[in-house]
């Protein structure tokens, strides 16, 4: 029996030695639990003023009202295709009688549609012919007391004593540049005379025929003019100018607009008016005009208010066609003559101030400069210069890179604007430059992209009030919208911070608005955003820490 018992303990105890040989027991884990991990990403107010700095046509106004500012000057008129006269060109015999006392006048009609108080002529040519016709000799002058030469004080003479029966006096091609016209008014005409004077022999007493004129005076161009019009009609040819709107004003739909049409003119006086049209034109659109009437002409500038501008702005024409009608004269009018120059010219220049005060009607897009986040800061530089010594920790990156668990973009926006907008985020780690926002395109969105990363946030419009949302009283912001942002990261999404740069854009699309709203300097869009990450970490375990710090 007691063979038995020890026999039986014998082989528990065998079964217990193999048991223990057998098995194999795993070392204590170190514990580990996750920790938040935060990584901003940016803090941006972007304001109205801001948004349009680097526009040149943009400007601040009274009462902080922005303005976009269109000039737009036409083609000069200039009088100097009206500044030349009719030509006289006469011929005629003149009799001459014996002992002559007196000059025998002929007188003759110059150009019907200008009178000529004084005018002095820029160019001109004269050629002048006279014949003795009597069978005697004779002392003959030709007088033009209307014109005078450059720099001489008396009326043209032509004179040739002991002149031969049959002889003939004559000058050909006599430059009247600079030379004085002042012929007389009669009737409200001009009259040119010219005359002959006549010297015969004393014993003569028997009519001696006549003598023979010839006169041309041709080319006539007027530097300068004193004297009356009657009216004259000038039609301007038309003329087409492109006017570029800037991108930014895309999709907006304006109030009034503050134009002005400004008649330039250098002439000292001279009555007129001028009807114009002004038209925009857009392809596959009907062309949009506004008419003013009888413009005034002044000397210097005589600004005018033009009326219904914004039906054009808001067209957003490719062009500007200005064309219209000018009426110059009313007359001679000895107390208030028409004095002008060669050179004069009516110059028409508009000017049109566009006032922020809109209505969005489709989406205005902005698109930010491209900023770079440093998810690798062991290059950064200290403010003195020198480089952070390298302390052989986890960069950014490689935190992300071996330890998140889960991630997500979270923050706020503050809207101050009187409109909604849609928020495009991009992230990029390969783009640095605008081509970013290819990617905010819904074509080009891809979930399983780790090239980039394309999320959308819509905000809400800040609160409005103080106007009736029309031209004269729009809605302006009197209180910010916040909104919340909390957008999830795939993990393929969140493989993109593991790059040591990445490359964020910002895009803002506005929606419409359905009235009127006025943008101040002042407003803005502020945008705080941060990767908001949870990290797997543990206590780092002792034989880690013995192969680092060598035995104890």
């Amino acid at each position: 029996m007691k063979k038995q018992q020890g026999a039986m303990y014998g082989c528990v105890f065998l079964i217990l030695l193999f048991i223990i040989f057998q098995c194999s027991f795993k070392d204590p884990a170190a514990p580990s639990w996750s920790v938040p991990f935060i990584v901003p990403l940016m803090d941006e107010t972007y304001t109205m003023e801001e948004l349009i700095e680097d526009e040149d046509d943009f400007f601040v106004g009274q009462g902080q009202t922005i303005y976009y500012h269109v000039e737009q000057e036409f083609d000069k008129l200039g009088i100097n295709d009206f500044m030349t006269i009719g030509e006289i060109d006469t011929t005629g015999d003149i009799p001459i009688f014996p002992q002559l006392k007196d000059t025998a006048w002929r007188e003759l009609n110059l150009n019907e549609s200008m009178i000529v108080d004084t005018a002095i002529l820029k160019s001109g040519t004269m050629d002048l012919a006279v014949t003795n016709r009597t069978n005697k000799e004779i002392d003959l002058a030709i007088i033009l007391p209307f014109l005078f030469l450059a720099g001489d004080n008396k009326p043209y003479i032509l004179h040739k004593n002991n002149m031969a029966p049959g002889q003939t006096i004559r000058r050909s091609n006599v430059d009247l540049s600079g030379a004085l016209l002042h012929p007389k008014i009669e009737n409200g005409k001009n009259v040119v005379q010219y005359g002959i004077y006549a010297v015969l022999p004393n014993s003569e007493t028997t009519f001696y025929k006549d003598a023979f004129v010839e006169l041309s005076i041709r080319d006539m161009v007027l530097q300068r003019f004193r004297g009356g019009l009657d009216e004259l009609t000038v039609n301007l040819d038309t003329q087409r100018d492109t006017l570029d709107l800037p991108e930014e004003l895309d999709g907006m739909k304006f109030g009034p607009v503050d134009a002005t049409l400004e008649m330039l003119s250098s002439f000292e006086s001279i009555p007129g008016a001028v009807d114009f049209i002004i038209r925009g034109i857009r392809e596959g659109h009907p062309p949009v005009s506004i008419m003013v009437d009888q413009v005034e002409i002044q000397t210097g500038g005589s600004p005018i208010t033009l009326e219904n501008v914004s039906d054009i702005i808001n067209l957003y024409p490719e062009y500007i066609e200005f064309e219209g009608v000018v009426s110059i004269g009313q007359g001679y009018d000895e107390d208030n003559p028409v004095i002008v120059n060669y050179d004069d010219y009516l110059l028409s220049k508009a000017r049109i101030n566009v006032p922020l005060i809109f209505e969005f009607v489709e989406g205005w897009i902005n698109e930010t400069e491209v900023d770079t986040l440093d998810l690798n800061d062991e290059d950064d530089e200290k403010e003195n210069g020198e480089e952070d010594e390298d302390n052989g920790g986890p960069q950014t990156n490689e935190i992300i890179r071996d330890n998140v668990i889960s991630a997500g973009i979270a923050g706020v926006a503050e809207n101050h604007f009187p409109f909604g907008a849609r928020l495009t985020l991009i992230f990029s780690k390969t783009r640095a430059d605008s081509t970013i926002y290819a990617w905010s395109h819904s074509t080009y969105v891809q979930s399983d992209s780790t090239e980039y990363i394309v999320k959308e946030v819509d905000l809400t419009s800040g609160t409005t009030g103080g106007g009736a949302g029309t031209g004269d009283d729009p809605n302006v912001v009197v209180a910010s919208s916040i909104n919340s942002i909390d957008l999830s990261l795939n993990q393929k999404e969140v493989r993109l911070f593991e790059s040591p740069e990445v490359y964020i854009g910002t895009r803002l699309e506005f929606y419409p608005t359905n009235k009127l709203v006025k943008v101040f300097p002042s407003d803005y869009l502020r945008v705080k955003i941060r990767i908001e990450a949870k990290l797997n970490t543990k206590i780092p375990e002792d034989d880690d820490e013995e192969e680092e710090g060598g035995e104890k």
